[in-house]
């Protein structure tokens, strides 16, 4: 279930990235939903809306210089893990937006959070 491997990597300041996902969580409204990471050239752009009435938008820095990404999580299991790293810098190692993806601390493989993305709608 760990991945093995990953192609893209992405550094947050943990505090930063937790923040502005509960922001955007707001937006979910119901159990369950999503928000959307759009990651681009050293940003990240978090977002979610939910049936069109509320859309709540964060944007940080990001230790990113790939191509456009885009990919969606449940909010709730994200904070549970960046509230739990407390500071610092945290990693996001990902291969593709479908599959599973790992969270850790940066300079730290002791610890590693696994978090299934979902389905963009």
């Amino acid at each position: 279930m760990i991945p093995k491997s990953h192609d893209i990597e992405v550094k947050f300041n943990v505090k930063k990235l937790l923040s502005a996902t509960q922001r955007a969580a707001v937006g979910t409204l119901e159990k369950g939903g999503s928000v959307r990471y759009n990651l681009s050239k050293g940003k990240l752009q978090i977002s979610a809306s939910a049936q069109g009435r509320v859309e709540v938008e964060a944007e940080i820095e990001a230790d990113y210089a790939g191509e456009p990404l885009t990919i969606a999580f449940n909010p709730q299991y994200l904070a549970d893990v960046f509230r739990s790293l407390e500071e610092g810098d945290v990693l996001l190692e990902l291969t593709t937006p479908l599959n599973p993806g790992v969270i850790r601390p940066a300079g730290d493989d002791g610890y590693k959070y696994v978090v299934m993305p979902m389905q963009l709608s």
